[in-house]
């Protein structure tokens, strides 16, 4: 039986106000308060199907909101894994993955072409439209208590999309949302990717850590062990420094000042961005921020993926690739090799601006077809999406769009992940 939630959600999604200019020292605002968003006239319906899904939600407070509820979270809950305690379902291996690439938004249910979703079970990924901006991806084969997803958007449109949910076995299920840059539900295609690491490290030197920030306003807390990693056995912890504004610490991973960050917004219509990461006393630190639609500071769950020699298919590096777009205004260059990994011994990467906020990034080695996440970076308003993702020829380019909150193209910096 199928319960159904209902409530208004906050919206978010932010842009740089003229004038303002990305930077990578520390946040400006850091330290005063920022706005929390006025609910939107979005009624959301959630359903929380008769299946063991992560606490996020089967349990947390209950905020009223007029006529409306608004679900929220609780950082004190105990995670239920969806498998069986002693049971690993068929295709879970140490590092587990699935990507797709949802190209029909308007489609009620279809199975994407080869080049567009994988399984490191062989499965074949289906995705379901349950409503006006509303998806669920089925991943076969790969449901594991945990791990960790992420969502970007991809077409013309400044649309933004969040993670509702993730869980489910033998079957990885994942529910998302999407919304215009004003914050109504929209159609919208999109790319997920899903990770679980369960075991070991597959032989690699390669360093990983994600997590779930669940707790968007407490200030220290440790997050729910089942959605959280470090390949060093590391205890992940998050600090909260203001609205908004959040430091995730990742102890162990050396060399933090290299490798890759993803964030995604998880919950509520809000946008995440990473600001910056680096080492910090011998651990990963990677600095967090979300905004709400009108670009102003706003509490935010989320998740991340920190990545340093491999990537979206965690240990099993095949046909993996990260960069970061750094040189906003260059018309092309390659990226910084530090901030770079393919796992092809390939030319190196480039970035071609083909006008403002339009951007080409150039990955050798890796074929048609793949699933790409892109992180904004910096301490900006504006928001970067994926334009398209090459499924012909022997090389990927992958198309980068970045927008003010207002959906004016405006350049920007950014991180790209990809795995195929």
């Amino acid at each position: 039986m199928d319960i159904w939630l209902f409530g208004i959600g906050y919206g978010a999604e932010y842009g740089t106000r003229p004038g303002n200019v990305d930077a990578e020292v520390p946040d400006p605002d850091s330290g005063r308060t920022g706005r929390r968003a006025e609910p939107m006239e979005v009624l959301m319906s959630l359903p929380v199907r008769g299946r063991s899904l992560p606490s996020r939600l089967r349990s947390g407070a209950i905020l009223a909101t007029a006529a409306f509820l608004l679900i929220k979270g609780s950082a004190g809950a105990t995670a239920r894994t969806a498998t069986p305690s002693g049971v690993t379902p068929t295709g879970v291996t140490s590092s587990t993955w699935g990507w797709v690439v949802a190209r029909h938004p308007a489609t009620h249910h279809y199975t994407p072409s080869l080049k567009d979703r994988g399984n490191s079970s062989g499965g074949i990924n289906t995705v379901s439209r349950t409503g006006v901006g509303r998806y669920n991806v089925t991943m076969p084969g790969i449901g594991a208590g945990g791990g960790i997803v992420h969502v970007t958007p991809l077409g013309a449109a400044p649309h933004v999309c969040i993670i509702v949910e993730w869980g489910g076995s033998p079957d990885q299920d994942v529910s998302l949302r999407c919304f215009t840059r004003s914050g109504s539900p929209a159609d919208s295609k999109f790319v997920a990717n899903y990770l679980v690491v369960t075991s070991g490290s597959g032989g690699s030197s390669g360093r990983l850590g994600y997590l779930w920030a669940n707790d968007e306003t407490a200030t220290d807390y440790t997050p729910d062990p089942n959605y959280s990693y470090n390949s060093s056995g590391g205890t992940n912890t998050i600090h909260r420094d203001g609205t908004g504004r959040y430091e995730v610490n990742m102890p162990g991973l050396t060399n933090a000042n290299h490798g890759d960050v993803q964030v995604t917004a998880y919950g509520a219509t809000v946008a995440c961005r990473v600001v910056e990461w680096a080492p910090a006393a011998g651990a990963l630190n990677a600095i967090v921020l979300c905004r709400d639609i009108a670009g102003a500071r706003v509490d935010g769950r989320f998740t991340v993926t920190y990545m340093k020699d491999l990537a979206l298919k965690g240990f099993n590096g095949t046909r993996s690739y990260y960069l970061w777009a750094n040189q906003k205004s260059t018309t092309n260059y390659h990226p910084d090799p530090n901030f770079t990994f393919s796992t092809v011994g390939a030319a190196p990467p480039s970035i071609h601006r083909a006008g403002t906020g339009t951007y080409v990034a150039t990955l050798p080695g890796m074929k048609a077809g793949g699933g790409v996440q892109i992180t904004s970076y910096g301490t900006g308003r504006g928001r970067c999406i994926l334009t398209s993702i090459s499924t012909s020829g022997p090389t990927q380019h992958v198309g980068v769009r970045c927008f003010t909150v207002a959906g004016h193209l405006q350049d920007a910096r950014f991180t790209l992940a990809y795995a195929r």
